[in-house]
């Protein structure tokens, strides 16, 4: 009925570029690349949906990570995977006509990616950029993972082990959960914050109208940048038709991830709160061990009592039939006393 893509992953949380396949795949049809950089493969799945992609069209594929990937891309030869950090790969100059962004989201790394994915232009052929997450959270707001990145300039202070909620710009204690994995920066805003902050920026730097801009706010925001007197003027108006079709939609859209939001805040606060309950009958029920270990010790200690006083009794017993005997005994010798008086 819903007609779903093979490419399709079923999940609560869609945190892949790979859910944006079909724009990904037309603007590389448009553009034509020969070389294909992805940042950021998380677990690999887009990098999978790309590979295919790219080998099907003899297109060159790099992808960069630092984690690597989880998943078995041997077989695609156009395929090189580079297992160390956007910055270092960028540094090695290599020139790329497409970038997939989806690493590190903080205003720092996303500005050097841009910036650098630009000086490693080919020729003048400035590179095409997809960015993934330009919308709520990390639009205004940092993210750092594995905290913060070596020779990283941070202007922000951060925090990890918190939460995130669509309804207040201040981070909480139950909501979208920050784990102890990344860090999130404390404040909302406020200039040099955030994914779309940095790209807002680099407009400004480079020239906001060569610079073309578009984005959608689903799924985390998917974001699109290229240098329109980069491309052809047959190329540069496909584009711009084929991604101005969405905006008849764009109110449905933005209802859509509002309604997608909403309902996995709910889910994450009703996760929070379930671990929270588990917690409590965790150490009720520890509590309620100690209570039983404490009733078996008592209950020893009773058995103990008991037959101690078992044994008194028995005690006492053999005592009184002593005490009875003896008793009746004097009285023999006061009878056969009483008798010689006389």
């Amino acid at each position: 009925m819903l007609d779903i893509p093979n490419y399709y992953h079923d999940e609560f949380n869609l945190t892949s570029m790979v859910s944006y396949w079909c724009i990904i795949e037309n603007l590389l049809k448009i553009t034509k690349p020969t070389s294909v950089c992805e940042i950021g493969a998380e677990r690999g799945i887009t990098s999978k949906q790309l590979s295919s992609y790219c080998q099907d069209n003899q297109i060159s594929l790099n992808i960069v990570d630092p984690c690597g990937i989880d998943q078995d891309l041997d077989n695609f030869k156009v395929l090189k995977i580079f297992k160390e950090r956007s910055k270092d790969f960028l540094c090695r100059e290599i020139p790329i006509d497409f970038y997939l962004i989806d690493g590190d989201h903080n205003y720092q790394t996303v500005m050097m990616e841009l910036e650098l994915g630009v000086r490693n232009k080919k020729n003048k052929q400035m590179p095409f950029f997809m960015l993934h997450d330009v919308s709520w959270p990390w639009a205004y707001r940092d993210l750092y993972f594995d905290y913060i990145e070596d020779g990283l300039e941070v202007k922000h202070s951060y925090k990890t082990n918190t939460a995130l909620s669509i309804d207040s710009n201040e981070l909480m204690t139950i909501g979208f959960p920050v784990t102890k994995a990344y860090a999130a920066a404390i404040e909302f805003g406020g200039g040099h914050n955030g994914v779309l902050q940095a790209v807002e920026d680099f407009r400004k730097k480079s020239g906001e109208k060569q610079w073309y801009f578009w984005k959608i706010p689903n799924l985390y925001g998917l974001g699109v940048l290229f240098h329109k007197p980069s491309l052809s003027g047959i190329n540069c108006r496909k584009i711009i038709r084929f991604l101005n079709g969405v905006e008849p939609f764009r109110p449905f859209l933005n209802v859509l991830e509002a309604n997608r939001l909403r309902a996995l805040q709910c889910l994450f606060e009703l996760q929070a709160r379930q671990k929270t309950i588990e917690k409590e009958r965790d150490s009720e029920h520890t509590y309620i061990k100690e209570l039983e270990n404490r009733l078996a010790e008592l209950s020893n200690s009773w058995q103990k009592q008991q037959s101690y006083i078992s044994v008194l009794e028995e005690r006492l017993d053999s005592l009184t039939k002593e005490h009875t005997a003896a008793s009746s005994y004097i009285v023999e010798l006061e009878q056969r006393l009483a008798q010689q008086v006389k």
